[in-house]
C-alpha cells in the first residue's frame, strides 16, 4: 500500500480534527433575497461570522442587502461575468456549500453545484419540497463534520413569492449552527471533565435536549434501550403513549416558559413547539443516540 503524501496526511488530520471539534465558524453567501439572505440573517442572529462576495453592478431589484451591514465584499468587475465570479469565489472561499432548491436545481443553485464540481469542493443538496425538520438539520451537520466544513457557503432560490424559502432556509441554517455549537460544547465539556459514568449528576430539571436525553438513558433498563434502538422509523410513533407521555410529564413541557421547551424549539428552528412536538423531538434524539450505541448488528 502506498504511503500518504504530506498534503493527503494534512487533509486527513484536518478531517479527523474537524469531526472531533466540529463547529461551523462562518456563513457566506451571495446575499440575495431568499435562501442566501436567510442564511446570513441566521448567522447574524447567532453572532456567527458571515459575509460573501456580491457584484459591483448589483441593484435593489435583485434583492441585495446592505453590504456593510452584512459584511459582504464587492467584486470590482462588472456584467454577468462579474456575477458568476462572485458565485465562484464564494464556492472557493468555503469548505463546502449547502445548496437548497425547490425541486430540480436551477439558477444560482445549479451554478453553485457546477462550480463546486469544477473545483472539487464538497456540497450538500437539500430539496425543500422533499425534506424538512430536525432530520435535515442532523443530516447537514453530519455531512459538515465528515467534510470538516468550518466555512459554509449557502445558495438557493432567489425568487420567494410567499417568503417560504426564506423562512425554511433560516430555520435550517439556524438549526445547523445551533446543533454544531451544542455538539462542540458537549465535546469540550467531556474533554475537560474526563471519562464519565452513568451515575454522573444530571440536572433533574434539564435545560437542554442533551441533558434530557442523558436522563432518559440513565433511567431506561437495558432491555428497553435495545428495543428502542432496533425499532424502525414507522414504529417510533407507537412510543408516544408510553415514553412520549413520560417525557411530557417528567419535564413539564406544558409550561411555555420551561427552558427545555425553548431549547427544543431552538433546535427545531421554530419560534415555539407544542408539548407533543417537543416530546417527539426529544424521543427522536433519544432514539438517535441509542442507534449509535445499542443497535443489534448481524456479524
Amino acid at each position: 500500500m502506498s504511503s500518504l503524501t504530506c498534503g493527503q496526511l494534512r487533509n486527513y488530520q484536518n478531517n479527523q480534527e474537524g469531526q472531533r471539534n466540529m463547529t461551523i465558524r462562518r456563513i457566506i453567501s451571495s446575499g440575495q433575497s431568499g435562501a442566501a439572505k436567510a442564511a446570513l440573517d441566521a448567522a447574524i442572529r447567532l453572532h456567527v461570522s458571515h459575509g460573501g462576495w456580491i457584484p459591483r453592478a448589483r441593484s435593489e431589484g435583485h434583492g441585495y442587502p446592505d453590504p456593510e451591514r452584512y459584511g459582504l465584499s464587492i467584486m470590482e468587475s462588472t456584467g454577468y461575468t462579474n456575477y458568476a465570479q462572485c458565485i465562484e469565489r464564494n464556492v472557493l472561499d468555503a469548505d463546502g456549500s449547502l445548496i437548497l432548491s425547490r425541486g430540480a436545481l436551477e439558477g444560482l443553485a445549479a451554478m453553485t453545484r457546477r462550480l463546486a464540481g469544477k473545483h472539487g469542493k464538497p456540497y450538500y443538496h437539500l430539496d425543500l419540497d422533499e425534506k424538512a425538520g430536525i432530520a435535515s438539520v442532523r443530516g447537514i451537520h453530519k455531512w459538515a463534520c465528515e467534510q470538516a466544513v468550518f466555512v459554509l457557503n449557502v445558495a438557493g432560490p432567489v425568487v420567494d413569492r410567499e417568503g417560504e424559502v426564506y423562512e425554511e432556509t433560516f430555520r435550517i441554517v439556524e438549526g445547523v449552527l445551533q446543533l454544531a455549537r451544542l455538539m462542540a460544547a458537549k465535546k469540550k465539556h467531556s474533554s475537560a471533565q474526563g471519562p464519565t459514568s452513568e451515575t454522573e449528576a444530571i440536572p433533574e430539571a434539564p435545560q437542554t435536549v442533551g441533558d434530557a436525553v442523558r436522563l432518559l438513558l440513565r433511567d431506561l433498563p437495558l432491555k428497553d434501550r435495545t428495543t428502542i434502538a432496533n425499532m424502525t422509523a414507522a414504529e417510533l410513533p407507537g412510543l408516544d403513549a408510553t415514553i412520549g407521555k413520560h417525557i411530557r410529564n417528567r419535564f413539564d413541557l406544558v409550561d411555555p416558559a420551561t427552558p427545555l421547551l425553548k431549547a427544543c424549539a431552538f433546535l427545531a428552528g421554530k419560534p415555539a413547539l407544542t408539548e407533543s412536538e417537543a416530546s417527539a423531538l426529544i424521543l427522536e434524539e433519544l432514539t438517535y443516540e441509542l442507534h449509535q450505541t445499542h443497535r443489534l448488528r448481524v456479524v
